[in-house]
């Protein structure tokens, strides 16, 4: 496998890749939290904001779910669930706390800033229905 972060990688041929005797077609790029990677591995197409909330999401995840211990101090608390059945009231739990910012500078600061970016992350997509495997998928 070729790595490069040139902006143009030699042209070098891929070796095909074989399973049971025929060619797996490979995808010249994938879909990543919608950041697209490509073979290269560069990711000059997409603007500098999006590659730090892509990134900040990422510490979120790392804060959240899998518990590192280096990034404790930066645990923000789950949302409470509302006392009422709403349209968004099953997708409440997994929301955060977005902590009040008096000034703009704070507000722009990671906690903030990524707490309304997990939020909205939450709202726009079903957390349930994405983990469960479809029955068309299972045979």
């Amino acid at each position: 496998m070729l790595i490069s972060r040139r902006h143009h990688p030699p042209a070098t041929p891929i070796p095909p890749i074989l399973l049971d005797g025929k060619v797996l077609p490979l995808q010249p790029t994938v879909n990543i939290l919608g950041v697209e990677v490509n073979s290269t591995l560069s990711f000059t197409s997409h603007p500098l904001q999006h590659r730090r909330d892509v990134a900040g999401l990422c510490v979120t995840y790392k804060i959240l779910k899998q518990g590192a211990p280096h990034l404790a101090i930066l645990r923000q608390p789950w949302a409470t669930p509302h006392p009422y059945s709403t349209r968004d009231a099953n997708k409440r739990d997994q929301q955060l706390i977005v902590p009040f910012a008096r000034t703009a500078t704070f507000f722009r600061s990671f906690l903030p800033r990524y707490s309304r970016l997990w939020n909205r992350v939450v709202r726009q997509t079903d957390m349930h229905q994405a983990a469960t495997p479809t029955s068309s998928s299972v045979q």
